[in-house]
């Protein structure tokens, strides 16, 4: 919210919740702070925040407050760029990467796109278990900005739902029947009903369960 929107005159406005460290003096005045989180919340916390955090103020020193690092445990950042490289290129570079985890936090981010072959072909469970058996407090992996080479031509335009599916159906359908795309726009339509007031779970889920074989009977 904006400045304004705070109560002039005081020394210090104590916030909260945000993650992320702030401190600033409002008006030239009163200090504006958020101390961040006890420790990070997530993986990219933990990636932009390095660690948790909190505030200590100098009462006798005009409410001066001062931001203390709260390092509770040592991290290690496994970053593997995938441009170019093959699945087993990728496998050779983390596995070469897992060296010195002895109690740390260990984070593994993964991004670009594979150069063949497929992200399932990334050995993460064998990563994984060669890093905890090196004694890696936690591992966690993020692959949201990794893709596979057979994806980069698949682009969508805003358009109505309805129009995308459809176009996603024709692009990826093996061509081999002739009524492949009709049965899977039927199947679309079929699980994607709502559940209706007053209807029971399992009602529902045999309500989908007719309609979803009432739609592969249809073609």
């Amino acid at each position: 919210m904006p400045l304004s929107f705070l109560p002039e005159g005081f020394a210090y406005y104590a916030g909260g919740h945000v993650h992320e460290a702030f401190i600033t003096q409002a008006r030239g005045e009163g200090w504006i702070v958020m101390p961040g989180p006890v420790f990070p919340n997530n993986f990219s916390e933990l990636e932009k925040l390095e660690s948790g955090s909190m505030i200590i103020v100098e009462f006798t020193n005009g409410f001066k407050p001062e931001l203390m690092q709260l390092k509770v445990i040592e991290k290690k950042t496994i970053l593997i760029e995938l441009d170019g490289k093959s699945p087993e290129q990728a496998n050779t570079e983390l596995f070469s990467a897992l060296q010195e985890v002895q109690d740390k936090l260990v984070l593994i981010r993964l991004t670009g796109t594979l150069a063949e072959g497929r992200l399932s072909e990334l050995k993460f469970q064998e990563a994984f278990s060669k890093a905890y058996s090196a004694g890696a407090y936690l591992v966690l992996k993020n692959s949201s900005k990794a893709q596979s080479k057979e994806f980069e031509a698949l682009s969508i335009s805003v358009r109505p739902s309805e129009d995308i599916e459809a176009r996603l159906i024709a692009e990826h359908s093996s061509g081999q029947f002739e009524d492949e795309a009709k049965l899977v726009k039927a199947l679309l339509n079929a699980l994607s009903q709502e559940k209706l007031e007053g209807e029971t779970r399992t009602a529902y889920e045999e309500r989908i369960k007719l309609a979803f074989n009432d739609a592969t009977k249809s073609i």
